[in-house]
């Protein structure tokens, strides 16, 4: 299981928190994904090792594609 990924996106609030200040976050945005972070990364971490690599990998460039024609259909509507 992937052990460290929680601590690099506390880092990263920690980060912005501090550059921007942690007022102007907002905290119930923020939490939820932070705790969801930390419950999902050894699940995540499981079905990533059972799922073939050519299937994730389709899986994620089509995730990807639709979610750019998306916001591409946004911008130019």
């Amino acid at each position: 299981m992937e052990f460290t990924e929680p601590f690099v996106s506390l880092a990263g609030v920690l980060t912005f928190g501090a550059l921007i200040g942690f007022e102007t976050f907002l905290w119930n945005i923020v939490l939820p994904m932070i705790i969801g972070g930390v419950v999902l990364t050894p699940f995540a971490s499981w079905l990533t090792k059972k799922t073939p690599k050519r299937a994730l990998g389709v899986a994620i460039g089509l995730w990807l594609t639709v979610l750019n024609v998306y916001g591409l259909a946004n911008v130019f509507a």
